[in-house]
């Protein structure tokens, strides 16, 4: 990994967690518009895309893509995106120990 990309991750590390606390100081039962709760609601898993996306598209790796679908296909039909993240990330690892 390069500084270049730990100082990206880094940064939308930091930028999630901003958008996380904020919620502290602005819960979205507050915000009025529901433009704005839909908007600040999906903030997060856009942020996520934006580190995960361009790394997918760059490096062809089996054990990125599987996890990717895994994580679709769990997030699709659970509507849960901790378990989606949970599930891709160990895909990834086992598809990385068993067949790499």
């Amino acid at each position: 990994m390069t500084a270049r990309e730990l100082l990206a991750i880094l940064l939308m590390a930091a930028c999630t967690y901003m958008t996380r606390i904020g919620g502290v100081f602005l819960p979205l039962q507050r915000v009025r518009s529901a433009y704005l709760q839909r908007l600040l609601g999906h903030l997060p898993v856009a942020v996520l895309a934006a580190l995960i996306g361009p790394k997918l598209l760059q490096a062809p790796d089996a054990s990125l893509w599987s996890a990717a679908v895994v994580t679709l296909i769990v997030v699709l039909t659970s509507r849960s995106p901790l378990l989606g993240v949970l599930l891709g990330t160990g895909s990834c690892a086992a598809w990385r120990y068993f067949l790499s």
